[in-house]
């Protein structure tokens, strides 16, 4: 069998991708004819290979892309790596109506550092997270996967702890205002009880407060009734310097947020 034959033949079962293992094992093939083999599929636009040794079927409606779009592959590579994963950050406030502030990549929360990915026009970013006790997800179907999102209000949670990563505290005031339409009060209620940090709660409530949910914004402090709070920069990343301050939320005021909305 030739390789475009195996190619063929894993598709029609609905596959969207294999490893040079499987191929190897299928063709009785040496190392080295089968990556003059891969080469030779790839230079056609028939392959692409986001991480070594694992290759994407690319059919036509997706020739000038040189990929699959992301959420279609990556649960398939995660599993090939053996790492939890879900869709975060800006990626994830997507999935619930929130595009205002689109990524340039494709942002994927897993447990390892990871080097980005770069396959064709699509760009993937890896974002390490150590605890998951705090992850819950969604799955969403894709035509050749299920993919794990995190929920809106885990969304939100990241966006303010991983403020860098989100485009900045602006961008996050845009999404939230966004996303809070499909955010669960409770749930969110019940993650900040659940949750090991208090300093984003401190800083959506604030947000919330800003953008004039006050009703969320109080219960969610409400959680830290117990908490010994310091005052904490809105901005971690700007000096507090002698900025004003919100002395109910113990937020210093280190920037003026501003929403797109």
């Amino acid at each position: 069998m030739r390789l475009i034959d195996y190619v063929h033949q894993i598709s029609s079962l609905g596959r969207c991708y294999f490893t040079s293992e499987e191929a190897e094992h299928a063709l009785k093939l040496t190392r080295k004819a089968l990556n003059m083999s891969l080469l030779r599929l790839k230079q056609k636009g028939l392959l692409a290979s986001p991480a070594k040794q694992f290759y994407l079927i690319i059919p036509p409606e997706y020739a000038s892309l040189g990929c699959l779009p992301p959420e279609q592959f990556i649960p398939h590579l995660m599993k090939y790596w053996k790492l939890p994963y879900y869709v975060c950050l800006l990626s994830a406030a997507e999935y619930y109506g929130s595009g205002h502030q689109r990524s340039q990549n494709f942002q994927v929360m897993t447990i390892r550092n990871k080097p980005d990915i770069q396959c064709g026009q699509i760009n993937i970013r890896f974002i390490k997270r150590k605890n998951w006790d705090e992850v819950f997800v969604k799955q969403f179907n894709t035509p050749r996967s299920i993919v794990s999102v995190s929920t809106p209000e885990v969304t939100a949670m990241d966006l303010i702890n991983y403020p860098w990563q989100s485009g900045g505290f602006h961008h996050i005031t845009t999404v939230l205002s966004e996303l809070f339409e499909t955010i669960n009060a409770q749930e969110i209620i019940n993650l900040a009880k659940k949750s090991k940090q208090h300093t984003w709660i401190q800083r959506i409530a604030y947000i919330l407060k800003t953008i004039g949910d006050d009703q969320l914004s109080k219960k969610l402090f409400k959680t830290l009734k117990n908490k010994k709070l310091q005052y904490i920069p809105l901005n971690p990343y700007l000096p507090k310097g002698n900025c004003p301050k919100d002395t109910e939320l113990k937020v210093v005021i280190n920037m003026i947020l501003e929403s797109d909305v």
